[in-house]
């Protein structure tokens, strides 16, 4: 993120490769698996592995020389992680949680659910591929139709479209506005990440940004972990009504981005 901030480049047409590997390796493991059973997982797995480790040691350095004038000379941002606590600043790490949580559960459970519900097994596929190529998609031209967005109004977006996606599951629509509702994706997931990313990234020094980042991910990790368990036994009691539980996620992320963006509002571009 710093990196691409200093010299120019585009942040989201690099991020963007990361989900067509995935959909990529998706594909590519899933036709290995079918020829040579479950057996083939962990080579696999172990193989990818060492692949990016590889691959990892190709990497620029990210940090700039101690020399260079970088963004957070520019624009002061926090240099130690208590002042990291203040509510503002926690608001949307945690509501981004929140509303990236919905995805553990479409990975968890949407395909079971949709397939109770009748969509036939050759769909469920493309309605994930759906996902995540439109997901890709808003990577790719993100910088040429976001530029004037504040990250917490990217956060935001996200929010509102969780609330969108999750509501409209919740009464189990017909194939063709699942596709629709699978396109979200690319707000729920796409902006929402590109939020939360230049969030902390604005608001933190470069000495403490990489840890801000990490806490993030731990939030947003525990917060998955706790939607997984939740839903499963919710799912149990009530079908697929279950669905506007992550709709109700999304919209205590939308109040906590409002709160927010009421306490301190964002930098000027």
């Amino acid at each position: 993120m710093r990196m691409t901030q200093r010299n120019g480049s585009d942040f989201g047409f690099i991020r963007a490769w990361g989900t067509v590997g995935f959909t990529a390796a998706t594909i590519v493991a899933g036709l290995v698996i079918a020829a040579f059973g479950p057996k083939a997982f962990l080579p696999l797995f172990l193989g990818m592995s060492m692949l990016r480790a590889l691959a990892a040691l190709q990497l620029p350095r990210f940090r700039a020389p101690a020399q260079q004038l970088t963004l957070a000379a520019v624009k002061p941002g926090a240099a130690n992680v208590r002042e990291l606590l203040k509510p503002w600043f926690l608001l949307p790490l945690i509501g981004f949680a929140l509303v990236n949580s919905t995805h553990s559960i479409l990975g968890g459970f949407a395909a079971l659910v949709w397939h109770q519900n009748g969509v036939s097994e050759q769909l469920l596929g493309p309605l994930i591929a759906t996902a995540a190529a439109a997901e890709a998609v808003i990577m790719f031209v993100w910088r040429r139709i976001g530029g004037n967005i504040s990250a917490r109004h990217m956060i935001l977006i996200a929010a509102v479209a969780t609330v969108v996606r999750w509501t409209a599951m919740a009464f189990n629509p017909p194939v063709a506005v699942l596709f629709g509702l699978q396109m979200l994706h690319a707000f729920t997931f796409g902006v929402g990440y590109f939020g939360v990313v230049h969030f902390i990234a604005n608001w933190t020094s470069e000495d403490i940004a990489a840890e801000a980042q990490g806490g993030a991910v731990m939030l947003q990790q525990a917060a998955s972990v706790m939607a997984l368990v939740g839903f499963g036994w919710l799912l149990g009691q009530v079908g697929v009504t279950a669905f506007l539980a992550p709709a109700a996620l999304g919209a205590v992320g939308v109040l906590l981005l409002i709160l927010s963006l009421k306490m301190q509002p964002p930098k000027a571009h």
